[in-house]
């Protein structure tokens, strides 16, 4: 009867432990569907205003990013939000990256330092987005991006944009 009863115990408490390890597991579970669930719904977001931001810089966008580069005095109030959608889009592709970082999901083969210097770099391109960085952009970010986007602003060429325009129309016929 004795051992009877001991075999029960060690039954139990093995049945015991079979269940803690299997709450451990099922609240592990719930932890990373939560995660997963916030990405997603983060990225759903972000994905609705990119699109917002495409359909704001129209199908003028052409025309007023050459004016940008070109003769940014030109530019119209109608311009400025055409290319205010523009670089808004391109910072909401860094955020995007940003946050799947944050999550430690490995979805981008792109460092996010990188992504902010070349961020940084394609929107300073031009007057008015150098503007918009150092009036908007710069606000956002984290005091450990300010450094590497500082950099990459300073090492930025505002003439860039212009420079490639005139390359690629000295090419065409």
């Amino acid at each position: 009867m004795g051992k009877l009863l001991s075999s029960i115990s060690i039954t139990q408490a093995i049945t015991n432990i079979a269940i803690v390890v299997g709450l451990g597991v099922v609240v592990y579970e719930l932890h990373q569907n939560r995660a997963l669930m916030q990405l997603q719904m983060t990225s759903d977001s972000f994905a609705l205003s990119g699109g917002v931001y495409l359909t704001g810089m129209g199908e003028e966008f052409p025309e007023v990013y050459a004016r940008a580069c070109t003769n940014p005095d030109d530019l119209s109030d109608a311009d400025a939000v055409v290319l205010l959608n523009y670089y808004l889009s391109l910072w909401n592709q860094f955020g995007r990256l940003r946050r799947a970082d944050f999550y430690e999901l490995a979805v981008f083969d792109i460092p996010v330092e990188t992504s902010l210097q070349q961020t940084v770099r394609t929107i300073s391109s031009t007057a008015p987005g150098r503007e918009f960085y150092q009036k908007i952009m710069r606000t956002t970010l984290t005091k450990e991006h300010i450094g590497i986007a500082d950099a990459a602003f300073k090492e930025s060429d505002p003439n860039r944009c212009a420079r490639l325009i005139r390359v690629v129309t000295s090419l065409t016929p």
